[in-house]
């Protein structure tokens, strides 16, 4: 079943595109100049785009939140969004009054895939089918939107068309008796990809965000989205990274072993190294692990790990893992070398102190370079 939301958005779309000739009369649509296609383009790019939270998802998903913003979408040109946003909702509900009209507008779907041919001029006016590069960013999420509504053929079709029915009747009349069950619906309509996308926001942006973000929210974020998709390695990973921050050592270390639990899994944790012969992720569970005993003070147990990630990249030729693993070695070394100091007083004349040398870190910094790994090299 195809989301009602991205099928408005998909008709929305069609105003970016040339209008073929049919019975010798266009179809009545809103004529729209450079700027506001480039308006209606954005907009379009924003929505297919957008990374939301469960619960921010359910709220802009409805279409009188979609229309609102693609009505004001054309800034000081409200006419025209508003033009536009009645047609769409016209053109919505068109689709939405029978199966055969969904299957319909599937099939306009397929002909704006189809390869652009020398024949397809159609008259003087320059007039032709309309067409979108399959490999744009558009055309990725028509195919998408496509492949959802006809992925178990005519009940993928018939699902779409009962969602979209109950889509444009809570926008004319309100289709639900409880919050509830108006939650449920719209989060059901929810695809995996906007689940994973939300959550790799979240683990990239952790530092910043765990810092007004309560350990417990965390916790809601994740469960709203297993509640929809039980196997979400990432849902794992963020807990991992909130209790890392938040200090809870064994739930940290739990959710750990969960993630990588999930290393031949759909959706699990894998190396960036893999097309290169380095199979298997047992050496970034291993810096993990080192970094998850670093962030506690457990230095020696860091060294351990952050040791057994080097020789399983090795084994394995994955050179970004070394590559990490040498960036850690300073941190690693330094708090190792303190621990000995604290415990065995400072190294005698001549002795090693135990901390990496410059040379070893400008190695690493080029061999980032090397790999492409460019925050790495900042850092």
């Amino acid at each position: 079943m195809a989301s009602p939301f991205d099928m408005s958005v998909v008709l929305a779309l069609s105003l970016l595109l040339p209008e073929p000739l049919e019975d010798g009369e266009m179809p009545t649509r809103v004529s729209l100049d450079e700027k506001a296609q480039r308006a209606l383009a954005k907009w379009v790019r924003a929505e297919t785009s957008a990374v939301r939270g469960v619960r921010q998802w359910v709220a802009a998903l409805p279409w009188a939140a979609a229309r609102s913003r693609l009505a004001r979408a054309f800034g000081d040109d409200a006419s025209t969004g508003e033009a536009v946003a009645a047609w769409a909702t016209s053109r919505l509900e068109d689709v939405a009054a029978s199966p055969d009209a969904v299957v319909d507008a599937l099939d306009d779907m397929r002909r704006w895939l189809e390869p652009l041919s020398d024949g397809d001029a159609r008259d003087a006016d320059g007039c032709y089918a309309p067409r979108l590069d399959k490999d744009s960013i558009f055309g990725v999420f028509v195919r998408r939107t496509l492949l959802a509504a006809t992925r178990s053929h005519f009940d993928g079709a018939l699902k779409t068309y009962d969602a979209l029915g109950t889509y444009v009747r809570d926008y004319d009349e309100g289709a639900f008796a409880s919050d509830d069950e108006r939650y449920r619906f719209y989060a059901s309509t929810l695809a995996r990809r906007h689940l994973d996308r939300f959550l790799e926001k979240r683990i990239l942006g952790a530092s910043a965000a765990c810092a007004h973000v309560t350990l417990e929210e965390t916790e809601d974020e994740c469960d709203r989205a297993e509640a929809l998709e039980p196997d979400l390695p990432r849902a794992s990973y963020l807990r991992f990274v909130a209790s890392l921050h938040h200090r809870e050592f064994q739930a940290a270390i739990d959710h750990l072993h969960r993630y990588f639990d999930y290393a031949h899994g759909p959706g699990g944790p894998t190396s960036p190294n893999d097309d290169k012969g380095a199979r298997g992720v047992v050496q970034y569970a291993a810096l993990n692990l080192a970094c998850l005993h670093f962030r506690f003070g457990h230095a020696r147990l860091a060294a351990t790990a952050l040791d057994e990630a080097v020789r399983v990249a090795q084994q394995r030729h994955d050179h970004a893992c070394v590559t990490f693993c040498l960036a850690w070695l300073k941190h690693v070394d330094a708090a190792e070398a303190e621990v000995d100091w604290e415990l065995h007083g400072g190294p005698l004349p001549g002795e090693d102190d135990g901390t990496v040398d410059s040379g070893a870190l400008q190695r690493a910094a080029k061999r980032a370079k090397e790999l492409g790994l460019r925050e790495l090299e900042a850092a």
